[in-house]
């Protein structure tokens, strides 16, 4: 199993690096032509992304959650956070939150401190929906 996850991370390290070339190409040339190739590109890290992702939450989570002590579980969600700048912090939480039903969205607000909880409107839901329309409408 360890070798297949290896081969899919390549995979999305090969595709991320197609669309970040691809973007800065067109965002260089905008044109029709670059951004057909953008969109190909993101399409194809899109099917690779969500390939890995339905794997691990398939395979990979259910192993670790009877293999990982809380304690490593924990230590992993820290490395990943340590790992992401802290002015893209709220941003990415508004997009986990995003396809989430309300019961489960409570539940991720719940492990929020408590002033970020209460200015979650302003500080999380109000800066990534405007994101999110932008990335959807293109305005």
């Amino acid at each position: 199993m360890t070798e297949e996850v290896e081969q899919e991370h390549q995979l999305v390290r090969a595709a991320l690096d197609t669309a970040s070339a691809a973007c800065a190409t067109w965002r260089g040339q905008p044109s029709a032509e670059t951004g057909e190739a953008l969109a190909a590109a993101l399409e194809r890290l899109n099917a690779v992304i969500q390939r890995h992702l339905d794997d691990e939450e398939q395979d990979i989570v259910p192993l670790a959650a009877v293999t990982l002590t809380q304690q490593e579980w924990d230590a992993l969600g820290k490395h990943g956070l340590a790992q992401m700048p802290r002015s893209s912090r709220l941003m990415a939480f508004g997009m986990i939150l995003d396809p989430l039903d309300e019961a489960d969205r409570a539940y991720m607000k719940g492990f929020l401190p408590a002033p970020v909880r209460m200015l979650y409107p302003l500080l999380i839901e109000r800066p990534w929906k405007k994101y999110a329309s932008t990335l959807r409408t293109g305005t």
